[in-house]
């Protein structure tokens, strides 16, 4: 997607206070394992432009590996974050990690990051590689789409002189598939119009993973909140314990 090649952009575009993800992750660490954040490691998967990562950097005293597969994004990181001492940024492919197994504490994947992986078998690749890094009870969540529900987003980012609004929506196509589009506009003149597949995730997928030994369990989560979801539509927040 353009978007993702264009990281002064997107850090505009999604400009709220990355607080909110940083804090509702230190309200599941502790629900679930009685943990604080500070000290753990942490790998942020599809990092986008690091605003969650320098976050539990800088202010939680968290490592965080940040993952992007986008070169621009992957820069965009390292110039803001050149003194970071406990942030470090590699550009990889999520479905194939490159890292030592049993290490991190926690894995992140935000935004519908992975709904952007190819096919249900990468899904599934990626799922067994993130399992193979975490330590024994460290936690995956992941923010995710899920199946049978369309999803649509609209917001607005306004300075002095620019005023920006965001169009976002998702809709199936058939089984796991979805197009995910995106429409910008600047001053009511679209700068920005984009349109890219999407897997989605669903019920059957986590489930098996459990089965299948790959996690120990899952829960899924309405965003932002503990509250549980039984059956997951549309955005979810997915958390996955090894």
């Amino acid at each position: 997607m353009e978007l993702y090649r264009k990281p002064e952009l997107y850090d505009t575009l999604f400009s709220w206070d990355p607080r909110v993800e940083t804090e509702y992750i230190a309200e599941v660490l502790e629900w679930l394992l009685g943990k604080h954040l500070r000290g753990l490691r942490i790998v942020d998967l599809g990092c986008g432009t690091g605003r969650v990562a320098r976050v539990l950097s800088t202010e939680c005293g968290c490592y965080v590996l940040c993952l992007d597969i986008s070169p621009e994004m992957c820069r965009y990181v390292k110039k803001y974050s050149r003194h970071n001492l406990l942030l470090d940024v590699v550009r990889c492919d999520i479905a194939y990690l490159p890292l030592r197994c049993e290490y991190f504490d926690l894995g992140l994947s935000l935004l519908a990051t992975i709904n952007h992986l190819p096919s249900i078998s990468t899904v599934f690749q990626h799922f067994r590689d993130i399992a193979r890094v975490l330590k024994r009870y460290g936690l995956y969540i992941v923010d995710g789409i899920y199946q049978g529900a369309k999803t649509c987003e609209e917001w607005e980012v306004s300075n002095d002189v620019k005023t920006y609004k965001v169009r976002w929506f998702t809709e199936a196509v058939n089984g796991f598939k979805a197009i995910d589009r995106v429409v910008i506009y600047l001053n009511d003149r679209v700068i920005l119009s984009d349109t890219i597949e999407l897997t989605y995730l669903s019920k059957d997928v986590a489930t098996e993973l459990v089965r299948n030994q790959i996690f120990k369990s899952t829960m899924f989560l309405k965003p932002f909140t503990l509250k549980e979801l039984q059956e997951p539509r549309g955005r979810v927040f997915t958390v996955f314990m090894r």
